[in-house]
């Protein structure tokens, strides 16, 4: 499941809230991969800009264990 949140600001903390308005009606089944677009992949040439990439708020991280996500991943450093 993709979530496409880009742009986001420099250091942004997307939360469940921000998920969910990416996905609209599309919720993760139990054991699907959520993957989250917040466009810093657009930095990577830059590390002191990729660096700054927008992150997960806590309430996101929630979110996808809530909704039994096997895995997640972001085009940042990491999540």
């Amino acid at each position: 499941v993709l979530a496409d949140l880009a742009p986001l600001p420099p250091r942004y903390e997307f939360t469940a809230d921000d998920l969910e308005r990416a996905l609209g009606p599309v919720r993760p089944n139990a054991g699907d991969i959520l993957l989250v677009r917040t466009g810093f992949d657009q930095l990577w040439h830059d590390e002191a800009a990729y660096l700054d990439a927008a992150g997960a708020h806590k309430s996101a991280t929630l979110w996808a264990a809530d909704h039994q996500v096997a895995a997640v991943g972001a085009d940042n450093m990491a999540w």
